[in-house]
């Protein structure tokens, strides 16, 4: 082990996935990479899981184990493996997915090369269940992404409910992780909110173009097609609070970017920090998202109850109870659509369902496009 490198603490939640554990554990023990903790952490497994795991004889694992299960995604988890991480870097990782033995080596060595950045995620490569190739990687599955997005850019994605980062192949220094507002109920967009909390406290993020992971996909994920409306209702009422994030903001200019269809956000001063979530709360009732627009209705629907808000918001925009219901009463074209999605196949469609199928134009007809393709889906 060489002490001379920082140490890592690498975090795997498991419940039930005995078929996948070995792959998972022991594509971590081989890295080239060796000075890291390991914490394995079972919330209530009954399929011999916790017993494969604590056979592992290792001096760098560590267990935690709990006797509820809490749920795919808990953010409840991401804090108890917080407790216990004592590494200078975090690598976040799934039990049903594979590291390429480089991974841990080459994503520290970036941050130590850079100290200015606080998250790395690299590229992946898909596998099926049974560890196969499926010929395509997480890039080439996301229209409009590229490896020069910098965090304005990604913080833009965001806002139109568009996610590009790959959660198993992220680096994030430690102590920046532990001080990000962790969602303790999110099942599909945990780590989105975190990346976005993150970005928007400023920490700097990079994606490289290495492919360091080998992402699995099968249909006991959480986010798979033979789940699909249970992920459609997961993600709408997630995305509800998902935007809510946004209005942490205090910077007057990115708001002025990422809300550039408000109307009146181009004359927006820095002594109009106080309205800020009003107008992100403008902009997503006037979404094509339809969570969003929930969202947007209900944030407006609170600050025209407010009377020294209402005046307040009258006074500088001329917006008032007429205007916000005009505005919610509109049924024409929404002014700002997302980008368009690529027509995709039966397999590739299930790529844009993994982790991140919660924006919504994923979802657009899915049901009857898998109905139409035969009901099922099969690698």
């Amino acid at each position: 082990m060489n002490s001379q490198k920082p140490l890592v603490s690498v975090f795997i939640p498991y419940y039930n996935d005995r078929s996948f554990l070995k792959d998972s554990i022991e594509s971590v023990l081989h890295q080239t990479y060796q000075n890291f903790e390991l914490i394995l952490l079972n919330h209530a497994s009954t399929d011999g899981s916790k017993e494969f795991v604590h056979s592992y004889k290792d001096e760098r694992i560590k267990h935690i184990d709990i006797d509820k299960n809490l749920g795919a995604g808990s953010g409840i988890l991401m804090l108890e493996f917080l407790k216990l991480a004592k590494g200078k870097y975090t690598k976040l990782f799934c039990a049903d997915d594979i590291m390429n033995a480089n991974c841990i080596e080459v994503l520290v060595n970036y941050l130590e090369d850079n100290p200015n950045k606080d998250i790395v995620w690299a590229d992946m490569d898909y596998i099926n269940q049974y560890k196969k190739p499926l010929n395509t990687k997480w890039s080439l599955e996301r229209p409009n992404f590229n490896f020069e997005h910098n965090e304005i850019d990604t913080l833009k994605y965001l806002f139109k409910g568009i996610g590009f980062i790959p959660y198993p192949s992220v680096l994030v220094k430690t102590d920046v992780l532990k001080h990000a507002d962790i969602d303790k109920s999110f099942i599909m967009l945990i780590d989105m909110g975190i990346w976005t909390d993150l970005l928007i406290k400023d920490k700097k993020a990079i994606f490289i173009k290495d492919t360091l992971v080998k992402y699995r996909i099968h249909n006991g994920q959480t986010a798979s097609c033979q789940q699909a409306d249970l992920v459609r209702y997961r993600s709408f009422y997630e995305s509800i609070k998902f935007i809510e994030i946004f209005n942490k903001i205090t910077d007057i200019n990115l708001i002025k970017d990422l809300c550039d269809d408000v109307p009146f956000a181009k004359d927006l001063t820095e002594q109009d920090k106080k309205f800020i979530p009003f107008i992100i709360a403008y902009h997503n009732l006037a979404s094509y998202n339809t969570p969003y627009r929930f969202a947007g209705y209900q944030k407006l629907h609170d600050l025209m109850q407010d009377d020294n808000t209402r005046k307040e918001i009258e006074k500088r925009f001329n917006f008032g109870i007429k205007e916000f219901r005009d505005l919610y009463s509109r049924i024409d074209t929404p002014i700002k659509t997302e980008p368009p999605i690529k027509e995709l196949g039966m397999r590739k469609l299930s790529f844009l369902l993994v982790r991140r199928i919660w924006k919504r134009i994923t979802f657009q007809d899915l049901k009857n496009f898998i109905k139409k393709k035969g009901g099922n889906y099969t690698m």
